[in-house]
């Protein structure tokens, strides 16, 4: 039931027989294919917002990410202890509440949240929380992405951007992504973060999200199942009929991937099965 969108990239005949491509695949390729595009997107100097400054691991990545040409790194530094000598040479480094956009991010902020009793003065108050401010630095258009979690809990983290970056247009719900690189393809897994227990229309959602975020991470179309724990109809429960809702709900919204309702794990993915 957590898991219950599964987005395949490489294809047996039935994919093939959709107008899925596929092609020759190998795990070290695709991660140096997803580092060359990195580099490539504004000559490697996509802004990414790094909020969690603290962790040495997160200075680490700034490093990294410099040495590569792969992005721009953005460090938060809420505590003003970081330390001049512990920056990478290239990195730029914000203090939130003393940072000179605080008020139109405050401004910004209490706009997408008044209707819920927000005064100026709270917006304020939270937009210098590193969390917030990386997504209205995103809202803003000031950064690109926000990489964070490290030391922050994921209620927080996804707290913070459903309060500041919002759901996609057209979407209602906010959801998480794991992509799972084997030898041979690329599966990405959802909702293993955000939705214990979602309805049909969260379903539907997720799997909207989880086709546009495989594909534009991976580079292909994506063919999406929606699990259960039935195949169709081998077995009858309400979590079976939810899943089977979901996927009406998906043919109504005339979508431009391949998708299935009610499959279990091995009929999705095992050509065989």
């Amino acid at each position: 039931q957590n898991i219950p969108v599964c987005c395949k990239m490489f294809l047996p005949r039935a994919a093939r027989q959709a107008g899925v491509s596929s092609r020759r695949f190998s795990s070290a390729g695709f991660v140096a294919s997803l580092r060359s595009k990195a580099a490539k997107l504004r000559g490697g100097a996509t802004p990414v917002v790094l909020p969690e400054s603290q962790d040495p691991r997160v200075i680490k990545c700034a490093q990294i990410l410099l040495a590569e040409k792969l992005a721009l790194p953005i460090l938060l530094d809420a505590s003003g202890k970081l330390k001049a000598a512990d920056v990478p040479a290239g990195a730029e480094v914000y203090c939130p509440s003393s940072d000179r956009r605080l008020d139109k991010y405050a401004e910004l902020f209490y706009e997408l949240r008044k209707h819920k009793g927000l005064s100026l003065e709270e917006a304020r108050a939270t937009a210098t929380d590193p969390l917030y401010f990386a997504g209205l630095m995103l809202r803003a258009g000031d950064g690109s992405c926000c990489v964070s979690g490290s030391v922050s809990s994921t209620a927080d983290v996804l707290r913070a951007a459903f309060q500041s970056v919002g759901a996609k247009e057209g979407l209602k719900t906010i959801s998480t992504t794991m992509l799972m690189v084997f030898p041979d393809k690329v599966l990405s897994f959802a909702d293993c973060g955000a939705n214990q227990n979602p309805n049909a229309e969260q379903l539907a959602d997720i799997a909207v999200a989880t086709a546009l975020s495989h594909s534009l991470l991976v580079g292909e179309s994506a063919k999406v199942a929606l699990l259960s724990h039935s195949t169709k109809g081998s077995a009858s429960h309400a979590d079976v009929s939810k899943v089977k809702a979901a996927g009406e709900i998906l043919r109504s919204r005339n979508l431009d991937f391949v998708f299935e309702d009610e499959l279990q794990l091995d009929a999705a993915i095992v050509p065989s099965v």
